[in-house]
Order: structure tokens, then sequence, then C-alpha cells
């Protein structure tokens, strides 16, 4: 198992690159950082260059990174453009790879926010991105997850089932590095039934926890994600897992919250 932070609440602005990031999540205990790549991927490069270095020098991994595409390149709608999204993935990728990131997870809600365009169109428009994604997967061995987000906060693919559902039809085109994260917050705040975790098991590469509000657990989970938890358990996950929570109040909440997760998840 391998544990991580994932810094996107934790900063302001939020979905920024904090500096001093790096070293605090190595200090917590955390195996690994998880940046948006969004944000990542607009740095100038010697500020990039720098952030390589701030990584190597606090011994702190780069497995996972999330927020695949920024607002302003759609991957559905009427702008949709093929050589926007080539031109964006060209550097996302060559960045994501530099770091050693072996999953980016595809949120996205604001690139992937269906709006009026009917489900079929968008269906087809997002498998079509995801043929795309899959050069750029097989080319650097990064795999890119799917992620399913909560009613309310985006408007396409909302639950891990209808995220399910993409990834088999990705499958179904030959995209063998797609696959599904499961993000605890999302769909408890759903309401979706723990037993779907055991239901799309196979497809699943990756976790996202936190309580609601983004809150790190208080010395203890919730109710909810301790039934989240025991699904996994139960089947034995053994792949990465990360807090995607506001910034702890302190370094001593930042530490309980990743042996609490060890200790947890093991």
């Amino acid at each position: 198992m391998r544990y991580g932070f994932c810094t996107g609440f934790a900063t302001t602005p939020l979905f920024s690159i904090d500096s001093s990031l790096e070293a605090a999540v190595s200090s917590w205990g955390f195996d690994y950082i998880e940046y948006p790549l969004m944000s990542l991927a607009a740095l100038p490069e010697d500020t990039f260059l720098e952030l390589r270095q701030r990584a190597a020098a606090s011994h702190v991994a780069c497995d996972c990174m999330c927020n695949l595409f920024p607002a302003s390149v759609p991957v559905i709608g009427n702008t949709v453009s093929e050589k926007q999204i080539r031109e964006y993935l060209d550097t996302a990728f060559e960045r994501a790879a530099l770091l050693g990131t072996k999953k980016i997870i595809f949120g996205s809600a604001g690139a992937r926010k269906r709006g009026e365009l009917p489900k079929k169109e968008a269906d087809r428009q997002f498998v079509a991105c995801l043929r795309i994604l899959e050069e750029y997967c097989a080319s650097s061995q990064i795999m890119v997850l799917l992620e399913a987000i909560r009613y309310g906060e985006a408007d396409y693919i909302n639950t891990l089932a209808e995220g399910a559902e993409m990834v088999r039809r990705a499958r179904e085109e030959s995209c063998a590095h797609i696959a599904l994260m499961a993000d605890l917050f999302h769909m408890s705040s759903n309401g979706e039934d723990p037993s779907d975790l055991d239901r799309y098991f196979a497809l699943i590469r990756h976790i996202h926890i936190c309580e609601q509000d983004r809150k790190l657990p208080d010395n203890r989970f919730s109710t909810d994600l301790l039934n989240a938890i025991a699904v996994l358990q139960d089947r034995n996950y053994n792949g990465t897992v990360s807090y995607e929570s506001v910034l702890p109040k302190s370094d001593a909440e930042g530490k309980s919250a990743c042996t609490l997760l060890r200790n947890t998840l093991p």
C-alpha cells in the first residue's frame, strides 16, 4: 500500500502549487504528494525545475496526480479542439513522467462540463478523448483513472457506476491504460452504496478519502468512511490512497491523519 496527500484543497488559492508542501507532506509520514496536474503543467520551466528539486530533496515521491485538465481545455462540448487537447497533453504528460508519476486522475469537472449537450454526443466526445489519452498513456506507461464527481459539483459522470461504465466503453476501444478511481467523499455525498466498491473493484486503481467539508478525520473515521474502508479491506485493496482534504491545522494533525490511514487501511 502507498499513502499520499493531495494538495489541491490545501492551498491558497485552491489548486495552486505551494512550495512548502513537499517537505511538509514528507514530514507527516506520507509516501507521495499528489499535485493538481493542470497547475503543474502551467508552471514556467524554471519553476517546474525548482519543484522537481524540492521533491527530490524532501524524499517524497509523485506516484499520482489529479485534476488532469483545466477548464480552459474542454473535452466535451461545442468548443472541443483535438489540437488544443494534444498540445496541452504534450506538456502535462512530459512533466508527469519526469516526476515519476504512474497514475493521473481524470476528474476535471470544468473540462467535461456537459451543459445542454445531449448525453449521447457527450459520451461520444468523451470516449474520443479517452482514445487520445490512451496514446499518451501507452507511450509513457502512465494510467489515467476516471473520477466520478458528486452531484452539484459536476454535471457529467457523477457516480462510481457511471464512471465504471465509461471505463468499460474505453476498454472496448482498446484503451488498456484507462481505469477507475473511487473518491469516498463523493460517494458519501451522493449517498452511494459502499457495496459499489466491491461491484467495480476490478477496475479501481486509486482511492481518495476525506471527511465531509474536506476535513481530515478527528482521531477516527466517520461511519460512512469506515463502511467503505471495510469493503476495501475485504477485497485486500493494496493500491494507492490519498487524502484530498484541507491543510492540516498543524504538523501533529498531519502526522496523526497519516498514522490513522496506515493503521486503518494497512
